[in-house]
């Protein structure tokens, strides 16, 4: 029984992998397919991937820009709580939230210019 159902894992391991192999080419007549839709569609010069990679550094710059305000106001609410415990623990816990949201933008931005620069040979 045991060797049935490790037959059936092997199976459904190594099938797909059988099924979804591509002709050496083929990833290359794709990319070629997604440049002339680049052009019929009349986007800006560069290539996909370049396109598609300063979107996303846009994206993360205003994430960060407003992940600086959060921190600025939660500042001044601490500094305007005037000793208020609940005010305190409000403005605390925004810092905290910001702090990991930039955090979490700033790894999101290392991860997508190495993918985008160091794999694609794309820029931001």
């Amino acid at each position: 029984m045991k060797l049935i159902g490790l037959l059936i894992c092997l199976l459904f391991i190594f099938v797909p992998m059988l099924v979804l192999a591509e002709a050496p080419g083929a990833v290359q007549n794709s990319l070629d397919g997604v440049n002339r839709a680049q052009e019929g569609a009349q986007l800006p010069e560069g290539n996909l991937y370049n396109v598609v990679g300063r979107l996303i550094g846009y994206l993360l710059n205003i994430a960060s820009i407003i992940l600086l305000i959060v921190v600025v106001y939660a500042g001044i609410t601490w500094m305007t709580a005037s000793g208020n415990e609940e005010g305190v623990k409000k403005a605390r816990s925004m810092i905290i939230q910001a702090s990991i949201g930039l955090a979490v933008t700033l790894s999101a931005y290392a991860l997508t210019y190495y993918i985008f620069a160091r794999v694609l040979g794309a820029t931001l």
